[in-house]
């Protein structure tokens, strides 16, 4: 069953909408929950050439009825959000704030503090007895930046073809080759004109890992990660950057559930791949999220 439901926001002064999507409306209560971020929640769903018929429903439909998977919950949030007369075309919500200024932030307090609550009891009555967040390209910028920050709220983070941010790299005045559409068209904008950084280093969750300490370091050790990479090596692919992360990752001392990062020697960044993903994603990330 796919559902849109709206919610109201106070942090956000604007609607809201995610698509929602389980298999049994009569079990849906009590069921943990999976969050995809990718930009317009659609995209999840759609069948576009590419897919060759498939999408995420007939992914899940297929591995339950093979018993591969216990089903639970999965909801896409929109995250091309206008707020303040400001648009943020990126699934990298929280960056779009001006540095120190007083939206720094609102966006990922909007999803950490706001949103879940929300969603969650409009959908069990309470909140998900247990959830993880994950995406695609920029939706695992969102997806890490999230879990990152409110470590505490996850029990996995996943990722295909993330475009991570990387500050030499990607700094307009970097190393980076002009083509690198990240460098050119966003980084300043997500973190002021010029770039500061500051707010970088406290949003970007490449940096935070970097200066994982304490209990940030422990969250992030508990949490189990299920990264892969396109096989892609032009100039914008991201298949370096999801590369970058996992192996900050495991410098830090956390768990890597693949075996391997890269999907496929074939495995291109478009929806064929994302259900790729999927299929090796889902089923163990149902076991995690079914353990008491």
């Amino acid at each position: 069953m796919l559902e849109e439901i709206i919610v109201n926001s106070k942090e956000l002064c604007a609607q809201h909408r995610s698509l929602v999507y389980w298999l049994d409306d009569k079990k849906r209560v009590g069921q943990p929950v999976l969050y995809l971020f990718r930009g317009n929640p659609e995209e999840w769903f759609a069948k576009p050439q590419e897919r060759q018929g498939r999408n995420i429903e007939t992914v899940v439909e297929h591995l339950v009825e093979l018993g591969y998977m216990r089903p639970f919950v999965i909801i896409c949030p929109e995250t091309n959000l206008t707020v303040d007369g400001r648009d943020c075309f990126t699934c990298a919500f929280d960056l779009a704030a001006p540095p120190d200024g007083e939206n720094s932030g609102k966006y990922c307090r909007f999803f950490t503090e706001e949103y879940f609550p929300l969603i969650e009891k409009e959908l069990f009555g309470d909140l998900a007895t247990k959830r993880a967040v994950g995406g695609f390209s920029l939706g695992s910028l969102a997806a890490f930046t999230i879990g990152f920050h409110r470590y505490d709220l996850f029990s996995a983070i996943s990722s295909y073809d993330g475009a991570f941010l990387y500050w030499n790299y990607d700094h307009p005045q970097g190393c980076g080759p002009d083509e690198n559409d990240l460098r050119l068209d966003w980084f300043p904008y997500w973190f002021g004109e010029p770039p500061e950084l500051q707010a970088f280093l406290r949003q970007n969750p490449y940096s935070l890992l970097q200066n994982a300490a304490g209990k940030r370091l422990h969250g992030l050790m508990r949490m189990k990660f299920f990264m892969h990479s396109s096989a892609e090596r032009h100039v914008t692919a991201n298949a370096w950057r999801e590369e970058k992360m996992a192996r900050g990752l495991v410098e830090a001392g956390c768990s890597l559930e693949f075996e391997t990062i890269l999907l496929s020697p074939e495995a291109k960044h478009d929806w064929y791949w994302v259900d790729e993903h999927l299929y090796r994603l889902l089923p163990p990330l149902s076991t995690i999220l079914w353990q008491r």
